[in-house]
């Protein structure tokens, strides 16, 4: 079974990947590194729409992604960050069966260690 992650592993990841330390991200969001820290340990369940739109608009993700992230895999979590399911099918002009190939292909290819950053 795929594990289900938490709004905060998600920022935290996003975070990670775009390289900002936990003061960087607080002066984005106009937080104190607590706020962060809280986030991303997920003591904060409800994060407030101010906060959920300044995330998205920095990382480019979907609300989506922080509103259910139960919804969300940790393998989806890993493929999606960078590209939106939109812009695939509008790059691709892929179903659903087409796109999820695609993504489980582009996990392959990151889990060889060959080509992820």
């Amino acid at each position: 079974m795929i594990a289900k992650v938490h709004s905060g592993e998600i920022i935290k990841k996003l975070r990670q990947m775009n390289n900002l330390t936990q003061e960087d991200f607080a002066e984005v969001l106009g937080v104190k590194k607590s706020s962060i820290q809280k986030y991303e340990s997920g003591a904060v369940s409800n994060l407030k729409m101010h906060t959920i739109r300044t995330i998205c608009e920095e990382f480019e993700i979907s609300p989506y992604v922080l509103v259910f992230p139960e919804s969300i895999t940790t393998e989806e979590i890993a493929l999606r960050f960078h590209i939106k399911e939109e812009d695939m099918k509008h790059v691709f002009g892929l179903n659903q069966t087409g796109l999820r190939k695609v993504l489980d292909y582009a996990k392959d290819l990151y889990d060889s260690g060959n080509y992820g950053r």
